[in-house]
């Protein structure tokens, strides 16, 4: 049982002890908080060599039956010996778990410093230079990025706003008699090929402009290339709704959104990669809360504990700051969950099956968040290039591709991608424009909706996306316009 002592019992003075006609060679040290006792063992419960030792700091402790002997296992033992602030000599596994673990954390520091300012980036480059990493979407627009963009299909000059967006600026609180749009979307909302009076989001805001009374129309551009429907909500969370908008858009691009939902995605900003987070529907019920990519750690589809997530989180963030973590990647194996929209034919990818449930509950999500800020919710299928020209191709022509690709037959058999997409939100009860139609009728003989190299709307696609859409909004009743 441990006992007190007082300060008049503090020091040992060792003139009052002998070893065999010796002193012990012991001192108490300048600062009367230590007492230095080398090349001797102390015993108490262990023992312990003092030879390396020629300071000890202890701690006032009352040690009952200490022995103190030399090293030729003679021992002098002095029952209640009141020894200056002892600690103990002791082998206490607590005291050197923590100097293993400040030791360790001090390495981690230097290295994460020697990372920052004496290593170089472990990649080369940037895969968009109007990129920049996001904590909350993995990447966004770089804000007020200017260039001049050149390619063999368009060129024109390009500027992101404030919040790196391919939009004029807007404020934040909505002007009176307003009425805002927000389209969410990927790289066909951000419409980098094409000026900014040329985008579809400005096409659209012109169009229901020029057909209003007294209200004014405006239409906000929250698309970045790359983003998938989670990261589209995530950015609806974070900062869409603050712009209060009364109809969200969200335009669904069939050719890469079911597949952008799945987790290990991510850009080269500068040298460094930069992941989406993700979100993860294990036994059919969404998980509101985004997993981070975590490096060496699997990604997860499956039920996972509340500790596991937690852990993965952790590291999740950790390697959106870490350097050090970065500059490891290289040597980390992380398995690459893979899809595309030719699944969807062949019918055989677990993995695009999943991601679809995913996407289609990401959607429903995204609608239910909306309408709880009290805004309307509408979705619009853009369809990719390689669908429209499929759907236009003669018997014989498609004929050869299914001689190709004998997995691609099922597309006589079964609905078109835009049809099964339009059913299963509509069985939500969601608004849902299909544009497919419109851009079908199209003449492919004539004008051209999309870059040909590029695949993306040019100027008359963006157009007719705009204008698209605003009829139907008209239809549809959820806008209201001076024809009415």
């Amino acid at each position: 049982m441990k006992k007190s002592i007082s300060n008049s019992q503090k020091f040992v003075d060792s003139s009052n002890y002998r070893f065999f006609g010796h002193k012990p060679t012991a001192q108490i040290d300048s600062n009367h908080s230590a007492l230095l006792f080398p090349n001797w063992i102390w015993e108490h419960n262990c023992c312990l060599r003092l030879a390396t030792c020629q300071k000890q700091s202890f701690y006032g402790k009352y040690v009952p039956n200490l022995e103190i002997g030399n090293e030729g296992g003679e021992r002098l033992k002095n029952p209640f010996i009141r020894v200056p602030y002892l600690n103990l000599l002791r082998n206490d596994k607590l005291l050197n778990s923590i100097l293993l673990l400040s030791s360790i954390l001090l390495s981690l520091f230097l290295l994460e410093l020697a990372a920052w300012w004496l290593l170089p980036p472990p990649l080369d480059g940037s895969s968009n230079p109007a990129d920049t990493c996001s904590t909350i979407t993995g990447w966004q627009g770089k804000p007020h990025y200017q260039t001049t963009v050149a390619t063999e299909d368009y060129t024109h000059n390009l500027t992101l706003n404030s919040q790196g967006m391919h939009d004029t600026e807007h404020a934040q609180i909505k002007p009176d008699d307003t009425f805002r749009i927000l389209l969410i979307g990927d790289s066909f909302v951000q419409a980098v090929q094409v000026a900014e009076p040329e985008t579809n989001h400005q096409q659209l805001e012109d169009w229901l402009n020029q057909q209003a009374g007294a209200k004014k129309f405006e239409v906000i551009s929250g698309g970045v290339g790359g983003w998938g429907t989670g990261q589209q909500l995530l950015y609806y969370r974070a900062n869409g709704r603050t712009y209060q908008p009364d109809l969200v858009l969200l335009m669904f691009y069939m050719g890469n959104d079911v597949k952008d939902n799945l987790p290990g995605r991510g850009v080269t900003v500068e040298g460094y990669n930069c992941y989406t987070p993700y979100f993860v529907q294990p036994s059919n019920q969404l998980d509101t809360n985004p997993w981070f990519f975590a490096p060496g750690l699997t990604p997860t589809t499956t039920q996972r504990g509340a500790i596991w997530k937690l852990l993965n989180n952790i590291l999740g963030r950790l390697y959106q700051s870490s350097r050090l973590y970065a500059q490891l990647e290289p040597l980390l194996s992380t398995p690459q969950l893979k899809a595309s929209l030719l699944d969807f034919y062949l019918g055989e990818n677990e993995t695009f099956s999943y991601a679809l449930d995913l996407t289609i509950a990401l959607v429903n999500q995204f609608e239910h968040e909306v309408k709880v800020d009290g805004a309307q919710f509408g979705v619009v299928l853009i369809p990719p290039l390689s669908l429209l020209d499929f759907s236009q191709l003669s018997p014989a022509e498609r004929e050869t591709i299914y001689q190709e690709i004998p997995g691609m037959r099922r597309a006589e058999e079964i609905p078109s991608p835009n049809e099964m997409l339009d059913d299963r939100f509509s069985t939500l009860e969601l608004t849902v424009l299909d544009l497919f139609p419109a851009f079908a009728e199209v003449d492919p003989t004539g004008q051209s909706l999309y870059f040909g190299n590029d695949k993306h709307w040019n100027q008359a696609g963006n157009q007719l996306a705009g204008e698209t859409i605003g009829e139907w909004l008209w239809q549809e009743r959820m806008v209201g316009l001076r024809s009415e």
